[in-house]
């Protein structure tokens, strides 16, 4: 194996300089927030969602009307038709005026309203989790030059 000498490495001719590459756009800080921010948002819209939809399936099954139930167990309590007239007179006066007066919804109506809230609150945690998902993919895509 020859090794050149010094002075024969000075006599050797300098490659040519190549031209230096056209740097491609890369991340940028604005990439890189948009990216964390979508992020982000996309971990709280799933935090969201899956808290809410666990209520929802909670309160799903306490949604069935109940109100047959309600009025055979009414009746089997204090059935109105053994009552004597003064009696009858009084169940009105203490048991269904103060019940008129009130607004009070039977659980399965409250059961649904819960479901209703949480239910929308899920959807609205899909959204965030899509938007955020969105965000961050596009940040991948969009702005950063053509590599070449």
């Amino acid at each position: 194996m020859s090794v050149p000498t010094l002075r024969g490495l000075r006599e050797l001719k300098l490659a040519p300089q190549a031209k230096a590459a056209k740097a491609a756009a890369g991340w940028s800080p604005v990439h890189g927030t948009i990216f964390a921010a979508g992020m982000l948002l996309a971990a709280a819209g799933l935090a969201v969602a899956a808290y809410n939809f666990v209520f929802y399936r909670a309160y799903r099954p306490l949604t069935v009307d109940q109100t047959e139930a309600v009025v055979r167990h009414a009746e089997l309590q204090r059935p109105i038709d053994k009552l004597t007239p003064l009696a009858a007179l009084e169940e009105w006066k203490t048991e269904v005026l103060p019940g008129l007066s009130k607004s009070l919804d039977p659980d399965w109506i409250l059961a649904r309203k819960a479901a209703a809230r949480h239910l929308l609150w899920s959807k609205v945690g899909g959204g965030m989790l899509a938007g955020g998902l969105l965000s961050a993919m596009a940040t991948l895509f969009i702005g950063r030059g053509q590599k070449t």
